[in-house]
């Protein structure tokens, strides 16, 4: 019997990314579309992506030998039916996957409107309950696990705005922090159509490249996760706290039922003004050192036992 031959689809592709399928000769990691420099095509895209039969133009090179594949797993970001009929036309007999890395309610296609020959999976496991849908946490690569930096920050965000509430609350967090001269980094990330001119001022449009990311995370002490109302699954954020052993301050109330909880390492807070009121209690939570987190906890969120759960 021969060898199943594996091709996971991202919107695009972090070294970590490459990391793990640099560990198995039978995986590849693609990007759904070639990488377009220009905005000016990157918005023309965006729109002849939608009409059928068009969107294979800028298709990456995995298009070349999808018919090779035993199983095909594509990430939710980019993705749209009309990719998914594409490949089931193209290579009919693959085992074939949608996984959601973003929560259902936050993505433009819903489970039910999936092809019947998808399997559908999940991030979170609200999601996995409401939608009747099959769970599987994110997965980690120790990219720079054993790059040693020093510490600069005390706490650090990076990520996206995405919704003015989390915007606001951002800010109210990264005040709070200014105010009682807590060293912070804040890479708030802009999506919305509207800003302030304060707004402006605390976010970028500067896109960083994952190896800075792991290096910012690596100089801080403490994590923060904002998730977007209804979110709960165990994001990225979450493993770079696991894995590059930093503590993190997070909104997701259901963390607290996973494995490798431990309130030593992980304190939730509901909201900025919750931050404020517990400001005291916070700080010594970070001045406290982390606790380890046992290896056979933290083999549940690599990339083998990621790709097991895809059967």
């Amino acid at each position: 019997m021969s060898k199943e031959k594996i091709l996971i689809l991202y919107s695009c592709i972090y070294d970590m990314y490459r990391d793990a399928a640099s560990q198995y000769d039978n995986v590849d990691i693609k990007e759904i579309y070639t990488p377009l420099n220009n905005i000016g095509l990157r918005i023309l895209r965006r729109i002849i992506i939608l009409i059928p039969g068009l969107d294979s133009f800028f298709f990456g090179d995995w298009n070349k030998n999808l018919n090779e594949y035993t199983k095909i797993i594509i990430n939710d970001a980019m993705f749209n039916n009309n990719i998914l009929k594409y490949i089931s036309k193209k290579n009919a007999v693959a085992s074939k996957y949608v996984y959601y890395t973003n929560a259902v309610r936050n993505s433009r296609i819903k489970p039910n409107n999936i092809p019947k020959d998808w399997r559908v999976y999940t991030f979170d496991i609200s999601d996995s309950k409401e939608f009747d849908i099959e769970y599987s946490p994110e997965y980690y690569t120790e990219h720079q696990e054993n790059i040693k930096y020093d510490l600069k920050y005390d706490v650090c965000y990076v990520g996206a705005d995405k919704t003015d509430v989390r915007l606001k609350n951002l800010l109210d967090i990264k005040e709070v922090l200014r105010k009682n001269k807590v060293q912070n980094f804040f890479h708030i990330f802009r999506v919305l159509k509207k800003y302030n001119k304060y707004e402006l001022q605390e976010t970028t449009n500067m896109f960083l490249k994952y190896e800075d990311i792991q290096r910012i995370i690596l100089e801080s002490k403490c994590i923060l996760e904002l998730q977007m109302e209804g979110q709960s699954g165990c994001t990225l954020r979450t493993l770079e706290s696991m894995f590059l052993n930093r503590k993190l301050i997070t909104n997701n109330k259901d963390i607290v039922n996973y494995d490798f909880y431990n309130p030593n390492n992980i304190f939730v807070i509901e909201n900025a003004d919750d931050f404020k009121d517990r400001f005291n209690d916070i700080l010594k939570f970070m001045r406290s050192p982390y606790q380890k987190l046992p290896d056979m906890v933290k083999n549940n969120y690599k990339f083998c036992k990621w790709l097991e759960r895809f059967r």
